[in-house]
């Protein structure tokens, strides 16, 4: 009774036991994301392991952008998303952030983001999970697999061995240089600007990337880290 008498004040709860500490609430403080916002995200700024550049920078674009790293870039960004969107590219299901990531593509490739994905295939897909805090893809791409590691920063970076600068050269990833993008993400946090990290490595031995999921979804278990997550990546971007 207690239960639906809530739910009639439109407090709806899922689990029983949380109806007590709901009805003897007197404050409630929700995430401002889709109540004091329309829930809409646009990625706004890149840090290119070299600077902060505007994401609607002119350079951003296929046909002005051929180098090593931008490929490396938008592979990475079409692959490891998860978001589904209709006949106009409005979105109809997935991540809000990731849906943000779509539409920079979309600007990206003049409205054909397949000039990318048609480069590539998928092999394997381990998505999203609130513990895990990161997404990892498998793909195939001029006979040799690479993975992608997209999330937030605190469980990409760790993982990262080497990074990879705006003009395609592959450094190691030292104290000075975490220093740095640990400042850089410091100052966007404090514009309330979601912070995401993205990564790749280039897989030498795939023989046990067909059991990564183990024929269960991950999103009903305890979202582990997989050893393909590990270690071994180059840390390619941080956008805001």
């Amino acid at each position: 009774l207690f239960r639906s008498k809530m739910m009639n004040d439109h407090n709806i709860v899922r689990k029983m036991y949380a109806c007590e500490t709901m009805g003897g609430a007197n404050y409630i403080l929700s995430d401002k994301t889709g109540t004091l916002t329309e829930n809409k995200m646009t990625l706004v700024s890149i840090y290119d392991n070299t600077s902060v550049r505007n994401a609607s920078d002119p350079s951003y674009k296929i046909s002005q952008n051929v180098s090593p790293y931008f490929e490396i870039l938008t592979d990475s960004m079409s692959c490891n998303i998860d978001v589904e969107v209709d006949s106009e590219g409005n979105q109809t299901a997935g991540s809000k952030t990731d849906y943000s990531l779509y539409k920079f593509l979309q600007v990206v490739t003049q409205g054909n983001i397949t000039k990318i994905s048609s480069n590539y295939k998928i092999i394997e897909r381990i998505p999203f999970h609130s513990q895990r805090k990161r997404m990892s893809t498998i793909i195939q791409k001029n006979g040799k697999y690479y993975a992608y590691l997209k999330g937030a920063k605190e469980y990409v970076l760790p993982a990262c061995e080497t990074y990879i600068d705006s003009s395609s050269n592959n450094k190691r990833l030292d104290k000075l240089h975490l220093d740095t993008v640990n400042k850089v993400s410091s100052e966007f946090a404090s514009q309330t600007h979601r912070c995401i990290a993205i990564a790749y490595k280039e897989l030498k031995d795939i023989s046990n990337i067909k059991a990564i999921n183990n024929n269960r979804d991950i999103n009903d278990g305890l979202g582990e880290e997989y050893e393909i997550e590990k270690k071994g990546f180059t840390k390619e971007c941080v956008q805001f």
